[in-house]
């Protein structure tokens, strides 16, 4: 949903952002976005999601590596072997 910010009241504003996301359009751009804290909070969860699955990708790829190295490969040999689709 979109508003323009001269034509809405903030309360007006605040009720249509608890069903959903609402865009506020200053001189026909978009210039803010105003949501429910739920909505706020998930967004918040989300990213909390992709930092924890991110941090765990980087410990795999050092294991990985490590493992790869005891093992004899090189890094040019792992690297192919990561990329390889098969």
């Amino acid at each position: 949903m979109q508003v323009d910010a001269n034509s809405q009241s903030l309360g007006d504003v605040i009720k249509k952002a608890r069903n959903e996301p609402v865009t506020v359009l200053e001189d026909g751009s978009p210039t803010a976005v105003v949501m429910s804290m739920d909505a706020y909070q998930r967004l918040g969860g989300a990213d909390e999601l992709r930092r924890k699955a991110a941090l765990e990708l980087i410990e795999v790829l050092k294991t990985t590596r490590r493992e790869a190295a005891e093992a004899g490969l090189t890094e040019d040999e792992l690297e192919r072997l990561l990329a390889d689709e098969s």
